[in-house]
């Protein structure tokens, strides 16, 4: 951008030498008579600082967000990993009331069993009544794989829990993000069959199936 600068013709090349050194913008008008005389240096050097601060305002927020994000991703994974912690711990404890406030409203859970897949309300049916004897299940996670959606409002997961009759058993499931808290509103729970031992196994049920 080129600015023009008007002096006075009769100003000496010493006060002209001056005003270039102190690199002055303000005009000067004569009536009479006019010179036009561009000083543009402290106009370069101010773009090419406003550039380079631009660029370190891109380049702060960019990392600023970045930060966010991971710290937001962070905080999730870190959320769903105590809900589920807290399933475990409440189910052990047989507190039936913080047991089941971990669960959406249409919440699903599947036992190990064919016949066991009970939507919410007859799931608290029947654990309750366990809960209110002082009786509950454990199962103690020793691993655990967690996964989010793109708008991080649903998270799914598998988890390896061992429990002393059934041995290594397998969860999976879904959460769900409402108002910020993550609720689980699927729960599968399974007794994987090693390879080798599956067909006897399968036979086994096909037997009982038959005698029923």
């Amino acid at each position: 951008m080129r600015i023009n600068k008007i002096y006075l013709m009769n100003d000496t090349i010493d006060h002209l030498k001056k005003r270039i050194n102190n690199r002055e913008y303000d005009l000067i008008e004569n009536d009479d008579n006019f010179s036009v005389y561009p000083i543009n240096l402290t106009e370069k050097q101010n773009s090419r600082c406003g550039k380079l601060v631009k660029k370190y305002i891109r380049i702060s927020l960019l990392l600023l967000l970045t930060i966010t994000t991971l710290q937001a991703q962070d905080q999730d994974r870190k959320a769903v990993t105590s809900t589920l912690d807290a399933l475990h711990l409440y189910a052990h404890e047989a507190d039936g009331k913080k047991y089941f406030s971990l669960y959406s409203d249409d919440a699903v859970f599947m036992g190990t069993d064919a016949t066991e897949r009970w939507p919410i309300g007859e799931f608290k049916t029947y654990a309750n009544a366990r809960f209110d004897t002082g009786k509950g299940w454990t199962y103690t996670p020793t691993s655990r794989n967690i996964y989010f959606n793109e708008n991080r409002d649903t998270a799914w997961f598998d988890e390896t829990v061992v429990n002393a009759k059934y041995g290594e058993c397998r969860g999976t499931g879904v959460l769900e993000k409402f108002g910020g808290e993550w609720k689980i509103s699927h729960y599968n729970l399974t007794v994987p069959v090693p390879n080798d031992l599956l067909v006897p196994v399968v036979e086994m049920i096909k037997g009982q199936e038959k005698s029923k």
